[in-house]
């Protein structure tokens, strides 16, 4: 049986952060997000598994402290499309109280799920931290994947994808194979196939490492918390890639 988990959240006046696991999933600083659904299967195991959910004052409504208000929800829909049924796994509902809530607030829980996924690499790689991240090989293997892109060399990028692309074929009921038929029609007939295609340039000297799951996956963004790999700007195509990866024996791995 199929199992498909999403977040659902609401919000009125409030900036806020979500993590599952210890993965950063979504920020919301300054009451952009409204509502949001997420689904969630890539970042979850069978098992316990986290939440939190860390609340702060919007600037926008730093004055107006009186119906402040968060609904947080995990759904796991079981079965087949469109015949889920659906089971809330996970709840909060917050609301301010005057002279009682201090900010930041921060909630977290655990929660259990049941699902045939989730063994992902990331759990068995190193933990990395600030002093000891190896930067340098984590430049390196950033440049030789810019410099394959650079070349439209599938046959060299697909290997480096290898991780990613199965977990994720694995999370969402996707056949393996059908994974890499698309990930490759998108790749060559679509992205490189485009004559003006070409990489922009890598910013090493505002690249920022987010580390998430204890250190055990780590997120490579520019200053703005944008993917640091980016095509330059083009007529008929746009491509940027993300790049959330683990150190694994020694080596980096690109897991989402």
């Amino acid at each position: 049986m199929q199992k498909h988990i999403f977040i659902d959240i609401s919000n009125h006046k409030v900036a806020f952060s979500v993590k599952i696991n210890g993965i950063e999933l979504i920020v919301n600083r300054f009451h952009q997000l409204p509502s949001k659904r997420l689904p969630i299967n890539q970042w979850v195991h069978s098992g316990t598994n986290k939440f939190s959910i860390n609340i702060s004052i919007n600037p926008q409504w730093s004055e107006e402290l009186n119906e402040q208000s968060l609904q947080f929800s995990i759904i796991e829909y079981s079965g087949v499309k469109p015949d889920f049924i659906s089971t809330r796994v996970a709840s909060v509902d917050w609301h301010y109280v005057k002279d009682e809530t201090a900010f930041p607030v921060n909630l977290e829980s655990t929660f259990e799920l049941d699902i045939p996924y989730g063994d992902w690499l990331w759990k068995k790689a190193e933990v990395i931290t600030n002093d000891t991240l190896p930067l340098e090989s984590l430049k390196g293997y950033i440049t030789r994947l810019h410099q394959i892109l650079q070349n439209k060399s599938y046959d060299e990028l697909e290997p480096l994808l290898k991780i990613k692309t199965e977990e994720l074929a694995n999370a969402y009921y996707i056949p393996r194979q059908e994974r890499l038929n698309d990930q490759r029609t998108f790749f060559t007939r679509e992205l490189f196939s485009d004559n003006t295609w070409g990489m922009a340039p890598i910013d090493f000297d505002n690249m920022r490492v987010l580390y998430h799951a204890g250190g055990q996956l780590i997120e490579v963004v520019d200053k703005y918390g944008k993917p640091l790999l980016k095509a330059l700007p083009g007529e008929e195509t746009t491509f940027s890639l993300p790049l959330r990866l683990c150190y694994y024996n020694s080596n980096w791995v690109l897991c989402r």
